[in-house]
């Protein structure tokens, strides 16, 4: 059985110090995201035969390795929520508008949703 878990986007930043992108479409192991605590965790939860043990046990591992609340996290959940009700065609500006934000600067937090952290200089939204 295999125990898989997502995260909302740019929340992955406080458990981890792997960009997102070396693990976005693809499935790794444990090890290859929490090092040598990843490999005990993955050798502990294929130990338990319940579903929900072996999902509590990955909670309380992911409990005990949030470093802090990520603000830019929840900055960029917040805008998603909101693009996801927006109307068909509302452009980047209308975003940036709505958040208080220049069309930059929304385009810098953009990163975070691949990466799960900021990176300046990289857009990715066309502000046209």
């Amino acid at each position: 059985m295999t125990v898989g878990t997502t995260f909302r986007p740019g929340a992955f930043a406080s458990f981890s110090a792997v960009p997102m992108a070396d693990l976005a479409d693809r499935g790794v192991g444990l090890d290859v995201v929490f090092g040598p605590d990843g490999a005990v965790l993955a050798r502990d939860v294929a130990a338990l035969a319940d579903a929900r043990d072996q999902i509590e046990a990955v909670e309380a591992f992911l409990r005990g390795r949030r470093s802090y609340p990520d603000p830019v996290a929840q900055r960029v959940e917040q805008i998603i929520a909101w693009m996801l009700e927006a109307p068909v065609g509302t452009r980047v500006t209308d975003v940036a508008v709505h958040h208080m934000l220049s069309t930059r600067a929304l385009q810098r937090l953009v990163p975070s949703i691949r990466r799960g952290r900021p990176e300046v200089g990289a857009p990715a939204l066309s502000s046209a």
